[in-house]
């Protein structure tokens, strides 16, 4: 029996302007994988940066249905752009 992974899907922000306690917040929403899941950690996110602190932690799904998911979407775009 093979082990199942999950992945979670997580809110990250960081402010706008680092070292201002005023900078508005910015915001983005990802899946990871569980065991990095942990608010207050900071992730670097591919192609969109780093030092993002973890905010919010959603429900647990099984990664193969996170990339199954993530395959139609990109499916599914590629179709409807022209």
């Amino acid at each position: 029996m093979s082990k199942e992974s999950y992945h979670v899907q997580v809110k990250c922000c960081r402010p706008l302007e680092k070292g201002r306690a005023d900078s508005k917040t910015e915001w983005y929403t990802a899946y990871i994988p569980e065991k990095y899941a942990r608010i207050g950690n900071t992730i670097d996110i591919d192609d969109v940066g780093e030092d993002w602190m973890i905010c919010w932690i959603g429900t647990p799904v099984l990664s193969d249905v996170v990339n199954e998911r993530s395959q139609d979407y990109k499916r599914t775009r590629k179709a409807s752009d022209i």
